[in-house]
């Protein structure tokens, strides 16, 4: 276990060296790939013309920038330097109630993860800027392993085929669709008959005629008389 992850890491840099130094090469390198030509949106516009940032970006990006590089060994030297202590971070560490073990600095090690990176910025040199190596090829050549990334392990397809089409709208959207149409819509309809059905009988009842309206007295009157011997 322990050898698969150290050849896991090492893969892991020199991959990142890669695709580091190909955004870059790629970013930077060759001609320019904006403007017109690129979008003709931007033909609108009038000629591009690029320019450094002004010092405001470009002084507080240099101070991180030096800052990323030194900050790591000031933290954990692994010579003394005056005053700042070689592994002084580890050993306060280890002063805590879970012990940290402290181990030299082992040289080979480190020149080999350095070498490992850099290899892989070889590698996207001689790929995107002397083009020795042709990536087109490459990808030929590993075609299943390149197909495999490229569709991202197909998880989009797999997100969309069964997740989408079949769950959402295969499943729960015709559910949904079904429960609006069928149980919303009834209830909704039906509370508005009662409505205008109710409205139908008052629109009957006060039609204007005398004669309906001493029937509805008169069947009133009985009732009231009806009512009023049964419970005596």
């Amino acid at each position: 276990a322990g050898a698969i992850g150290f050849w896991m890491a090492m893969i892991a840099a020199s991959m990142t060296g890669f695709y580091i130094f190909r955004a870059l090469f790629m970013t930077f390198e060759g001609e320019f790939k904006g403007g017109s030509d690129a979008d003709p949106a931007d033909a609108l516009h009038g000629p591009v013309h690029l320019a450094e940032s002004p010092t405001s970006m470009v002084l507080p990006l240099v101070i991180l920038g030096v800052a990323s590089l030194v900050i790591g060994f000031l933290v954990n030297p692994i010579i003394d330097l005056g005053i700042v202590p070689k592994h002084w971070f580890l050993h306060f560490l280890g002063e805590g109630p879970v012990r940290v073990e402290i181990h030299d600095f082992n040289v080979i090690l480190a020149v080999g993860a350095m070498l490992t990176g850099v290899s892989g910025i070889v590698l996207a040199y001689f790929m995107y800027i002397k083009g020795t190596i042709s990536p087109a090829r490459v990808s030929e050549a590993v075609k299943p392993v390149h197909t495999l990334l490229l569709r991202k392990y197909y998880f989009d397809k797999l997100y969309e085929d069964w997740f989408v089409r079949r769950f959402f709208y295969g499943g729960l959207a015709k559910w949904l669709d079904w429960a609006d149409k069928t149980i919303i819509d009834n209830i909704v309809n039906k509370i508005g008959a009662l409505g205008r059905n109710i409205g139908v009988v008052g629109r009957e009842l006060q039609n204007g005629q005398l004669q309906e309206y001493g029937a509805a007295i008169f069947v009133g009157v009985l009732t009231i008389v009806g009512l009023y011997i049964w419970f005596l």
